[in-house]
C-alpha cells in the first residue's frame, strides 16, 4: 500500500508509504496521516492546485502591484487632464505635488514633466488602436478635414472618421497633425500618409464612400483635396458640412435682410469689447457699474469666427444680461457717446432680441452626434417659420 499524496510531493523516497508497504493496521494510516511527511506533502498539493493569485504570496504580489496600478492612475489622469485642456507639462509636476499635500498614493517616481509627456503619449496610442479597429470592423466610413489653431497658434489639420457598424454611427479623431501648407495638395498628402502610417490604406480603399469638408477653397472645387480623393475613389460622395452652410447662410440672411441694421448691431457689439476689453480704465468703470447696482460683472465677448452661430447667441445673452450697467456707465469720449446712442435704438434692440429668438440653440443642436435628418429638417423649418413670421407680421427688418 502507498500513499498517493506522499508519493507525488514528498522530496524524499525513504517513507514506507512511498515504496510500499503491507502494514495495514489503522494506527499505522492514522499516524502516517499526522506524520510530518504527509503533512508537508498535503501542504505542497494544496499550494500547487490553488489558484495564484489566492494563495498568501499571490494575494501579497497583488496588494503590492495594486498600490502601484492607483498610483498610475492619479497620475494617467492628471497627464489627460493637462492634454486635453492645452497645459504645459509642467502644470503636471505641480499636479502631482498637489496630490502628495492631500496625502493621496502618488509615490515619488514619474512625477516630472517628461513623464507627463510619456502617460499622454501612452493614453494617444492605446486610444488610436481602438480607432484603428474600429475602422477595421465596420461597414462603411467616411472622413472629415477641418482645420483649427492651437493654443500656441500653430495651424493643425484635424482628420475625422465616422464610421457605421451594424447600423452604429460612431465619429472618431483619426488625426491631428501640421501640413507643410494650407493648400489642396499637402492637405491630401496628410490624408494619404495617415491612412498608410495606420495601414489602413487597404481597408479605406473598399470601405470610404464620402467626404465632407467646410467651403474653403482648397478643399471643395476643381483641383481641390475633394477633387483628389475622387481619382483615387471614383465612387467617393463630397459633402459640404451642413454646420458650415447653416452658418454662412444665416449670416448673409441676415445681413442682407437689413444692411443698416446688421451693420448697426455689429458696430455695437464689436465696440463693447474693444473698449471695455482694451482699456483698463473702462474696464475699471463697468467693474464699478457692476458694483453700484448689484449686477455679475460680465465682460464683453468679441463676435465673429468660423462658427457664427454659436458666437454670436453668446455675445447676445451677454449684452442682454448686462444691458442695464452698459446703459448707466458713464460716457466720457466720442467713442462711448457713439455707442449709447446705438444702445438706446429701440430698434437695434427689437433686431437683437429677434436674432436670439431665431438662432438660440440652432447651431449647437444641428452639431449632436444622435441628431437624425428629421430632427435636422424640423429644427431648420422652425427657424425658416420664425423668419417669415418675423418679417411679414411685425415688419421689423
Amino acid at each position: 500500500m502507498t500513499c498517493s499524496i506522499c508519493k507525488q510531493y514528498s522530496p524524499t523516497n525513504d517513507n514506507a508509504f512511498v515504496k510500499g508497504t503491507t502494514y495495514l493496521q489503522i494506527d499505522g494510516i492514522k499516524a502516517h496521516k499526522n506524520s510530518e511527511c504527509h503533512t508537508r506533502s498535503s501542504s505542497r498539493e494544496t499550494a500547487e492546485n490553488k489558484p495564484v493569485l489566492q494563495s498568501k504570496a499571490g494575494k501579497a504580489l497583488v496588494a503590492l502591484k495594486r498600490a502601484d496600478h492607483d498610483k498610475l492612475i492619479i497620475k494617467m489622469r492628471n497627464a489627460h487632464a493637462c492634454g486635453k485642456h492645452s497645459l504645459s507639462f509642467k502644470t503636471y509636476e505641480v499636479m502631482c505635488r498637489l496630490d502628495k499635500l492631500k496625502e493621496l498614493p502618488v509615490g515619488s517616481q514619474y512625477c516630472t514633466d517628461k513623464a507627463g509627456a510619456v502617460f499622454c503619449e501612452s493614453i494617444a496610442k492605446t486610444t488610436r488602436i481602438d480607432i484603428i479597429k474600429k475602422v477595421k470592423n465596420c461597414s462603411w466610413c467616411s472622413i472629415s478635414c477641418n482645420g483649427s489653431t492651437d493654443f500656441t497658434g500653430e495651424d493643425m489639420e484635424a482628420v475625422y472618421v465616422r464610421t457605421c457598424t451594424h447600423g452604429k454611427i460612431e465619429d472618431s479623431v483619426l488625426h491631428l497633425g501640421t501640413s507643410e501648407s494650407g493648400c489642396s495638395r499637402d492637405i491630401f498628402d496628410i490624408l494619404m500618409s495617415t491612412f498608410q502610417n495606420m495601414r489602413l490604406d487597404g481597408h479605406m480603399k473598399s470601405k470610404l464612400v464620402g467626404f465632407c469638408a467646410d467651403g474653403a477653397s482648397n478643399m471643395q472645387g476643381m483641383r481641390r483635396v475633394a477633387a483628389l480623393l475622387k481619382q483615387r475613389w471614383p465612387h467617393l460622395i463630397t459633402t459640404h458640412c451642413l454646420v458650415h452652410r447653416l452658418e454662412l447662410a444665416f449670416k448673409d440672411a441676415v445681413k442682407n435682410s437689413s444692411p443698416k441694421l446688421y451693420e448697426k448691431t455689429i458696430t455695437l457689439l464689436l465696440g463693447l469689447y474693444y473698449m471695455f476689453r482694451k482699456s483698463p480704465k473702462q474696464k475699471k468703470g463697468l467693474q464699478r457699474a457692476f458694483d453700484a447696482l448689484g449686477v455679475k460683472q460680465l465682460l464683453p465677448t468679441r463676435i465673429g469666427g468660423t462658427c457664427w452661430l454659436p458666437h454670436i447667441i453668446k455675445v447676445i445673452n451677454i449684452f442682454l444680461k448686462t444691458y442695464k450697467v452698459l446703459e448707466n456707465s458713464s460716457q466720457d469720449n466720442p467713442k462711448a457717446e457713439g455707442l449709447a446712442r446705438i444702445l438706446c435704438d429701440g430698434h437695434v434692440l427689437v433686431y437683437i432680441i429677434s436674432m436670439k429668438r431665431i438662432i438660440q440653440n440652432l447651431s449647437l443642436y444641428l452639431q449632436r452626434d444622435n441628431l437624425s435628418l428629421a430632427d435636422a429638417y424640423t429644427r431648420v423649418e422652425s427657424a425658416k417659420t420664425t423668419l417669415t413670421q418675423l418679417l411679414d407680421k411685425f415688419n421689423i427688418w
